[in-house]
């Protein structure tokens, strides 16, 4: 490693030991990424945020999901209720600005949806990590 790399690699190490992290971490997918499953919702974490279907709905994380030392989030998205019937081509279902937080505790999820522009709350879900979701399509 040549003394300039070396320098900027120790440089880096001292300034974000203070805070809990190392420059690798950086690179380091979520503990959360994959799929989890529970009644009347699925969710597929990546690192860059998730995507869930809901019985009528669906939404968007559109941030990585990062756990607090309690396993505590909180991330924004979008939630966009659907509707029974044919969808034309064409058709854009509203879309509103979301808030998702929650909780993980070893491999189970409790996820709250709240609506931000409505303060509407969605539910409350629990999730399994790798579980199979129970969700019905709207009609």
């Amino acid at each position: 490693m040549s003394g300039l790399r070396a320098r900027v690699v120790v440089s880096c190490l001292v300034a974000l030991l203070p805070l809990g992290v190392s420059c690798s971490s950086f690179a380091a997918p979520s503990d959360l990424t994959g799929s989890w499953g529970g009644e009347h919702i699925s969710l597929v974490v990546t690192d860059s945020g998730a995507t869930a279907q809901f019985d009528c709905a669906s939404g968007t994380i559109d941030a990585p999901l990062v756990p607090d030392d309690a396993g505590r989030f909180v991330a924004s998205g979008t939630f966009t209720p659907g509707r029974g019937g044919p969808i034309l081509q064409g058709d854009t279902l509203p879309s509103h600005p979301a808030r998702y937080s929650g909780q993980v505790k070893s491999n189970t999820m409790t996820l709250t949806i709240v609506e931000t522009d409505s303060e509407t709350n969605v539910g409350t879900f629990t999730l399994q990590r790798g579980a199979s979701a129970h969700v019905f399509r709207c009609l």
